[in-house]
């Protein structure tokens, strides 16, 4: 009876103390799931967050593009403008040359030429702010493609920024619930532990009885 008993006594010990080394080790994974499952649910946030940055980045620069190909457009019709008055009197200019290279009167010939300077001097000036405002127009229009294609970078960098968080936040919802199923399976551990601890209690029990 004793041998028997003594086996049934180790056999319970041995159910104890795997029960409790399971459920030890379970309850240790689903703390760190856990953990790991917060530390990721943080990375997410910090990363939707970063694309929400990226966003405003994105509408900003996107406005200012706008902002300056609407100023550009706005000096292509100053330019045009500007042209047209250099052309004009560029036309002048070589009419006045060509009439004085004809005249042959002193007279007429001389009243020409007190007016071909000044003719001269007005085309001159109006030819240079003809190609300041084109340069404007390719600045303002180098600029306005810059900020264009900051926009569209940030745009791209808030798309993937974001598949990143929703990434993250489905890793952190899956080892949320792995953690829940750890922590089921130490409560289960548990159990079976209590249950072995009551078998080996109820064996002293019985030797108190049988062979005290």
């Amino acid at each position: 009876p004793f041998t028997a008993w003594w086996g049934d006594f180790e056999r319970a010990g041995a159910e104890l103390r795997q029960a409790a080394e399971r459920r030890q080790d379970l309850a240790s994974q689903a703390e760190l799931m856990e953990l790991r499952s917060e530390l990721v649910q943080r990375s997410a946030m910090d990363a939707f967050s970063d694309a929400g940055t990226a966003e405003e980045a994105q509408a900003r620069l996107g406005a200012e593009a706008q902002d300056l190909e609407n100023r550009a457009l706005g000096l292509v019709g100053h330019y045009e403008e500007q042209r047209f008055k250099t052309s004009d009197l560029w036309y002048r200019l070589g009419g006045l040359e060509r009439t004085l290279e004809e005249t042959t009167d002193p007279a007429a010939r001389k009243a020409l030429e007190r007016q071909l300077p000044g003719l001269q001097q007005e085309y001159a000036a109006e030819d240079q702010r003809r190609d300041r405002l084109w340069a404007e127009v390719e600045e303002t229009w180098a600029r306005s493609f810059e900020r264009s294609l900051l926009s569209h970078e940030h745009g791209d960098r808030a798309r993937r920024i974001r598949r990143e968080a929703e990434r993250l936040f489905k890793e952190a919802d899956e080892r949320r619930q792995r953690a829940r199923q750890l922590k089921a399976e130490a409560d289960a551990a548990a159990r079976e532990e209590a249950a072995a601890a009551q078998r080996q209690a109820q064996l002293l029990e019985r030797a108190a009885r049988e062979f005290g």
